[in-house]
């Protein structure tokens, strides 16, 4: 497959290349959260256990870019997983790159959940919002739920 490059060349500035060519097409995008070491860590469409030993994953029932988009990941033993996100704060900043445009998010909501519990992913409001999930160390009925909003 070879990849292709679409350049915008106005006569007085270089070109540029567009978003889309830096994301290969199995990406959703890339999530970044500095201050607890996650650097743009692939995210990719599915919970499955599959995707997320390779990726974080997207839950496929929310959205992909408006609204609350849902992720997932294990919190350990895998290269991209969520082992730091217990250590996020309030008004922690997280990045969202995607074909559709970069968005950052600010920490709003940190709070362990039941682990049928998914009224917070599932929330639909007028709000772009990232809200993240993972399991808690050594609590199986439990998850760690992170909601950031768009600032």
């Amino acid at each position: 497959v070879t990849k292709k490059t679409t350049t915008v060349a106005p006569t007085t500035t270089p070109a540029v290349t567009t978003a889309v060519n830096k994301i290969p097409h199995d990406i959703l995008g890339y999530l970044t959260i500095d201050r607890i070491g996650i650097k743009k860590y692939p995210v990719k469409d599915g919970a499955d256990l599959e995707t997320i030993q390779t990726a974080i994953g997207h839950f496929a029932e929310t959205p992909l870019w408006d609204g609350n988009v849902g992720f997932c990941a294990h919190n350990r033993d895998y290269k991209y997983d969520f082992r730091n996100l217990k250590n996020i704060e309030k008004g922690d900043s997280v990045v969202y790159e995607t074909r559709f445009g970069t968005r950052t998010y600010v920490v709003s909501e940190i709070e362990a959940i039941d682990e049928t519990d998914w009224d917070d992913l599932l929330e639909v409001n007028d709000v772009n919002q990232v809200t993240m999930i993972t399991c808690i160390e050594d609590q199986p009925t439990k998850r760690l739920m992170v909601q950031a909003v768009q600032k």
